[in-house]
Order: C-alpha cells, then sequence, then structure tokens
C-alpha cells in the first residue's frame, strides 16, 4: 500500500500566478466554451467568447484573491504572513487523489461513448460532469466535516487552558471525504445543470448514473493504496499472503512518503476497500444492463442504484465497524443509518411508481380488448319504409289531384 505515487520534493510556487489563476483560467475558458456553443457560435467567434469570459474571470479572480490574501486570518495570521509569495511547498501526487482523477476520466469517457448512441452532444456532457465534479467534491466534503467536526475540525482546549486550533475545513488534504454528501452535491449539481440547459433531471439522472458505480470502483482502490477505510481483523490469524496487513493507528504525514507500516498487532484486516470495488464493478455492469432492458420510467435506474448501494454499503460497513466513527449506539455506524433511510426511501418510490404503473397498463389493456357497445336500433316508427324522396312526390301528386278535382 502506497499512499504517494511521485514526490517532486519542495518547489517554489506562487499561490496566484501558479495555483489560483491557471484553475480560474480553465474554468472560465469552459464556461465561455459552453456559452458560445449553446449561441451556434462559428469557430473564431466561439475561441474569442471563450478568451474573454477567461480573461474577464482572471481579473475577478485578482482583486478578490488580493483582498483575501491580505485581510483574511487564519490561526491568527493573515494568509499573506503565514505563506509569504515564494514559500516553497511539497509537490506530492497521492495515490487517492490521482484514482479519483481515473475515475472521472473513465467516468466520462464511458458517458461520451453512451452519447454517441443517444444522441447527446459531447459538450453537454463535459460540461454536465464540470458541475458534477464541481458539486460532488464541495457536497462529499461538507458531509465529512460535518459528522466529524467534534474529532477533527473543533479547537480543543488543554488544562492549561491553551487553545488548539482543529483541522482547517477546507484543506481537503487533511480529512477525508463522504460517499454520501459526494452524491447528494452531485444530485444537487445535476438539478442546477438541467434547469440552465431545460433538460430533463431524471432522464439526464438515469443517464449519468450509470457511470457513477464506475468511479465509486477506482475510488476505493485508491482508499486501498492509501491504507484508509480498512477493516476489522480476521477472527483466525493464519498465513493469508494474498493480503496485507493495514495499520490500525493514524499513519503520520511523514511516513506517506514510504511503504506504509504493519501494524503493532501484525495482523491481517479484511480489505474493505476492496469488497466495495469488486462489489461496484459488478454493479456498473448490472445497472448498464438493467438501463437499456427493464427500466420502466425516468428515474428508475437512478432510484435503483440508490437502493443497490445502500445494500452494498451496508453489508461493507460490517467489515469496517471497528474503525468506522460516529458509532450510532453500538451496533449501528452513520453510514449504515444514511444507507437504510436512502434504501427504504428509494425502494417505496419504486414500489409505488410500478404500482400505478402496472394499474395504467392493465386499464390501458382491457380498453384495447373490449369492443365498443354496438349502436341500439332506432324505434319502429320512426324508419320509413321508402326513402324520404318518394314520399315528397306522393304527397305531391295527391295535392295536384284534389286541386284539378
Amino acid at each position: 500500500m502506497y499512499r504517494v505515487i511521485c514526490n517532486f520534493g519542495q518547489v517554489q510556487i506562487d499561490p496566484f500566478w501558479h495555483v489560483i489563476l491557471p484553475l480560474v483560467t480553465l474554468i472560465f475558458l469552459s464556461i465561455g466554451g459552453s456559452f458560445a456553443a449553446s449561441r451556434k457560435m462559428k469557430l473564431p467567434m466561439a475561441i474569442l467568447a471563450a478568451i474573454i469570459f477567461a480573461a474577464v474571470g482572471d481579473v475577478i479572480a485578482y482583486f478578490l484573491y488580493d483582498v483575501i490574501y491580505s485581510t483574511v486570518n487564519y490561526q491568527g495570521m493573515t494568509l499573506a504572513q503565514r505563506f509569504p509569495e515564494g514559500t516553497t511547498y511539497p509537490i506530492i501526487i497521492y495515490s487517492y487523489g490521482f484514482m479519483l482523477m481515473i475515475a472521472f476520466i473513465f467516468g466520462t469517457i464511458f458517458l461520451i461513448y453512451e452519447g454517441k448512441r443517444e444522441k447527446i452532444s459531447s459538450d453537454t456532457i463535459l460540461d454536465m460532469m464540470t458541475f458534477i465534479i464541481v458539486g460532488s467534491i464541495i457536497g462529499a466534503r461538507v458531509i465529512y466535516v460535518l459528522l466529524m467536526w467534534g474529532e477533527e475540525f473543533k479547537p480543543t482546549i488543554n488544562d492549561a487552558g491553551v487553545t488548539t486550533p482543529g483541522a482547517p475545513w477546507w484543506d481537503i488534504t487533511r480529512g477525508g471525504l463522504s460517499i454520501h454528501g459526494g452524491v447528494l452535491g452531485a444530485i444537487l449539481a445535476g438539478i442546477i445543470f438541467s434547469k440552465i440547459k431545460k433538460l430533463s433531471f431524471w432522464k439526464m439522472a438515469d443517464f449519468t448514473i450509470v457511470a457513477l458505480p464506475l468511479g465509486i470502483f477506482f475510488g476505493r482502490i485508491g482508499c486501498y493504496l492509501n491504507g484508509c477505510c480498512h477493516g476489522i481483523q480476521f477472527e483466525e490469524q493464519m498465513n493469508k499472503s494474498f493480503l496485507f496487513k493495514y495499520p490500525v493507528t493514524p499513519v503520520p504525514e511523514s511516513a506517506g512518503l514510504e511503504q506504509m507500516p504493519f501494524p503493532i498487532d501484525g495482523a491481517f484486516h479484511h480489505p474493505a476497500p476492496l469488497y466495495m470495488a469488486i462489489a461496484m464493478l459488478a454493479v456498473f455492469f448490472w445497472l448498464k444492463h438493467f438501463r437499456n432492458n427493464n427500466a420502466r420510467f425516468a428515474g428508475h435506474t437512478f432510484l435503483m442504484f440508490v437502493f443497490i448501494y445502500s445494500i452494498v454499503r451496508f453489508i461493507q460497513e460490517m467489515y469496517r465497524f471497528e474503525i468506522s466513527s460516529n458509532v450510532i449506539g453500538e451496533w449501528l455506524t452513520v453510514a449504515q443509518l444514511a444507507s437504510i433511510i436512502l434504501g427504504l426511501i428509494s425502494l417505496a418510490i419504486m414500489l409505488e411508481i410500478n404500482r400505478r404503473i402496472s394499474i395504467a397498463e392493465r386499464l390501458s389493456a382491457e380498453f384495447a380488448d373490449g369492443e365498443p357497445p354496438e349502436a341500439e336500433p332506432a324505434p319502429i316508427d320512426v324508419v320509413a319504409d321508402e326513402p324520404e324522396e318518394d314520399i315528397i312526390e306522393d304527397d305531391i301528386e295527391e295535392d295536384e289531384d284534389e286541386n284539378q278535382q
């Protein structure tokens, strides 16, 4: 298990010019390209629009950064004092972050491939993935911070009255991310994107959700490489050469550059992340088949994934129970409680909609099979034995005879 893929050492980096400016430029170039595509601009005008968007975004970012960098306090000092220009920073590629990047790349490629068959443009998919990536990361971090606030982020006061600040909530290298929060953030981002593009949210959700278990597959491999989310000990500690020994205590950052050490107890633990990775790969293929063959209504595939994932996550928590935090009582974790709630809600919605669809199909079938009632014959005294024209001619002839007489 390796936490670090590549370490470039200490590099002098200016926070604005080397980090914020390139990131803001890429974001606003994407926004400008999306704006040009929605207006069906030709290539020269589209490039010009993207450049204008990027330039305006960079100017706004520069003034905001200047204000925040000079005035915002962090642990008793301004950001300019704590992170002065010219400071060197360690440039490290962590295995977990690298696998998250791979997850988003493979998920996007899969959606673009599927979109060609369903006539969904690649521009729409790329714009949507931008919203989803940002929304999922924000949601995952917010929920994790809320759940772990008292353990990692809340300031503590020792007996001498000295206050020790907790980990900064915005530093995603400290702490972790919540998968439930990531899904919630992605849903909110998808709703906003659908409103902006005037698309059906449930149809786009069904289309997008198939790629999620593929992304989770790569993400859990990242957890395994990082050494986090490790499971409980095996009851029988026999020689299991195909398993790794997980750490049972937090590993300091300084140990992240080398192979992670074995735990003090020397015990084998369940590779819980690998269990989830294998399960999600199976769910990916099954969900793809379900969407193409068995989905009955818009949103069916999305709800089915929520239901299946809730079951898988509940079972997986049994193998990480001893090291999972925020345990409710002595037998239920927060993740298990969330899985129960989401699983029951999704199941109830699917059953209710399926019931209504079945009723509608049955009524439609009965109406189609039944013959319309035959028209009742008109009363006999209304039916004439002879055509109306003949009756009128006979009346006219009788009138003429009477007049002649």
